[in-house]
């Protein structure tokens, strides 16, 4: 006897523990058996609204042999519905005689009473067949395990019917990962990625509301105009390594393959935003570091200079002793050269991050910081603030 189950990831545990069961049973019964789990696959599940997801199934392969009572084996069990048989093989290798279709008979009574189920058995040296209802089977074979080894059968029977397909939406159903990275990518093109609060609609409401569209039409579907970045977030999670990060784990996880489950789809829609944060900040400090590949120090100390076009980086208050300070720190750049200078000022101006003016200051020292050269300027004025509005 060999079967296959096609059980579905929801039922995996309560399918294991039953088969758990069904063996225990089987081995008091000096029944061979035994199951495996083979393969593990997606099955493609189209709702009434022509929504798509899918459910992992597992195939159980179930082994064992028929069993064989003083010289018959029992290789079908027989269910009459409307003047016919429903046929529940045994024995796969045994091919039923088509008289056994439609008969409805008892081989121990010899009457033909209306019998639900029975049983048929074949003489193993003769080959001969015998169809014996079910409550005179024990008798018949005279053998007091006859009717366990059928509950035996009949347990088993029930892991093909007991468990139905998930036919609807359902949270640990599972979902294509492309889909739901490249409709991401479309939504934070166009308005950015937009966090869950009470005011506005959020990034993952608009991903889910066109997954899973309910019969309107969908804002978003899929564009192969987005499959390359696609393919780069995918990849860039699936092969993160020395990862001390529960999110990046979490994520990395989550895309391991090309499926994602329902439940959690905002840890996948996040990655989005995630990945172009790290892009954002790796071109800003490979911005940064060809910049203090680049810089120079300014000019001679003690020498008093106007700068213009100066660029302001940063302004970072300092609480002293004498009250608040500022560092400025500024960017210029003189006949194709790069140069920051910094100044230490108990002056607040008006600019912030962006705007440019001119300078004019002392030269006090050249020293560097963090691998860039830094002129650093004393007794500033600064001038001609032009503020950045971008």
């Amino acid at each position: 006897m060999k079967r296959i189950f096609a059980i579905y990831e929801q039922n995996f545990d309560k399918s294991v523990k039953k088969l758990d069961l069904i063996k225990k049973k089987a081995n008091k019964l000096n029944i061979p058996f035994d199951y495996i789990v083979e393969n593990e696959r997606m099955e493609m599940t189209t709702d009434e609204d022509k929504n798509v997801f899918y459910n992992k199934v597992f195939d159980f392969v179930v082994t064992g042999e028929s069993v064989t009572i003083n010289g018959y084996e029992i290789v079908a069990r027989m269910e009459s519905v409307n003047g016919s048989n429903i046929i529940s093989k045994i024995n796969e290798t045994v091919d039923i005689p088509v008289m056994y279709y439609d008969r409805v008979f008892c081989d121990h009574c010899n009457s033909r009473k209306n019998y639900r189920y029975s049983i048929l058995i074949q003489n193993t040296e003769t080959k001969e067949f015998k169809q014996v209802g079910k409550t005179c089977l024990k008798e018949y074979l005279n053998y007091y395990t006859v009717e366990s080894s059928l509950d035996f059968y009949e347990m088993l029977e029930t892991l093909e019917f007991e468990y139905v397909e998930p036919t609807h939406f359902h949270d640990e159903c599972y979902i294509d990962l492309s889909k739901v990275i490249n409709i991401t990518l479309q939504a934070v093109k166009d308005s950015g990625y937009v966090k869950s609060d009470d005011y506005t609609l959020d990034t993952k409401h608009i991903v889910c509301d066109s997954i899973w569209h309910y019969g309107s039409t969908p804002k978003y579907t899929y564009k192969k105009e987005f499959k390359e970045e696609e393919e780069t977030i995918i990849n860039h999670f699936r092969n993160l390594e020395n990862i001390n990060s529960e999110y990046l784990h979490n994520l990395k996880s989550l895309m391991a393959t090309d499926y994602t489950m329902a439940k959690y789809i905002n840890f996948v829609i996040s990655s989005v935003p995630s990945y172009k944060n790290m892009v954002a900040r790796e071109v800003a400090k490979q911005r940064k570091n060809e910049q203090r590949a680049l810089s120079e120090f300014v000019g001679a100390i003690g020498e008093r200079n106007t700068y213009t076009d100066v660029v302001l980086y940063n302004c970072f208050p300092f609480n002293t002793q004498w009250g608040v300070s500022y560092l400025y720190v500024m960017a210029t750049d003189i006949e194709e050269k790069h140069h920051v200078l910094v100044w230490f000022s108990s002056s607040c101006y008006d600019v912030d991050n962006g705007d440019t003016f001119d300078i004019i200051g002392t030269i006090k020292e050249h020293k560097e910081y963090q691998g860039t050269k830094q002129t650093a300027l004393t007794r500033c004025k600064i001038t001609n603030i032009k503020h950045n509005n971008s």
